[in-house]
């Protein structure tokens, strides 16, 4: 199920997903562009021996700092990356599988479109959620594997179907709730930034 999300997830879009129109901003093609580029580096760039959690958990800084970083660029579809985004890196915070994350510049900027206030409120209760041991195992296992696949060179637009479907996967199998906050909305995403990527190929190259 996971895998037919294709191209889509490219900004990791696990939320509640509203309708994206046909009508762009140029300037959301550039974001989308550069802080692709600047989280794919990370990894290709990386010492062959570093940890890959650590990799991983960089990577998300990066991604998280080059987000908030041009606050005039605003529309549909980086607002909803923003908050996809913002949403991803909850969980990884809240499992504790990276740490020491400033989130508050971009959660301003998701806070600025009024469409996502009440979903930034739901974040609280991802951040709450009570969560069985095998949740974080399961998160660092499918952030391994999705920075390995990386590394090896895979462009983010084939990892990202399987990093998710790697939650769905019956390695480690956890069936904890903060995983189906989490998992299931991602599926609601295929047709929402698709026609996105194809308007703006250079958003991400080879992936259109």
């Amino acid at each position: 199920m996971v895998q037919n999300t294709g191209i889509l997830i490219l900004c990791f879009l696990a939320g509640h997903v509203l309708r994206v129109s046909a009508s762009y901003n140029e300037c959301e093609a550039k974001e989308f562009g550069k802080c692709n580029q600047v989280f794919t580096d990370v990894f290709q760039k990386a010492d062959k021996n570093q940890n890959v959690v650590d990799i991983y958990c960089k990577a998300l800084k990066v991604r998280v700092e080059c987000m908030a970083s041009n606050t005039e660029c605003v529309g549909e579809a980086i607002d909803l990356m923003r908050f996809a985004f913002l949403q991803h890196v909850t969980l990884d915070t809240t499992l504790g599988t990276c740490t020491n994350f400033d989130l508050e510049p971009l959660r301003k900027l998701v806070h600025a479109n009024e469409k996502y206030h009440t979903m930034i409120a739901g974040l609280k209760d991802l951040e709450k959620d009570h969560f069985q041991p095998c949740a974080a195992k399961k998160n660092v296992y499918c952030a391994s594997r999705f920075a390995e696949e990386l590394k090896s060179g895979a462009k983010l637009c084939h990892a990202l179907p399987n990093f998710f479907k790697c939650y769905e996967s019956k390695t480690l199998v956890c069936d904890d709730k903060i995983y189906k906050d989490f998992v299931v909305d991602v599926i609601r995403t295929d047709s929402e930034l698709k026609e996105f990527v194809k308007k703006f190929p250079n958003a991400m190259p080879g992936c259109s």
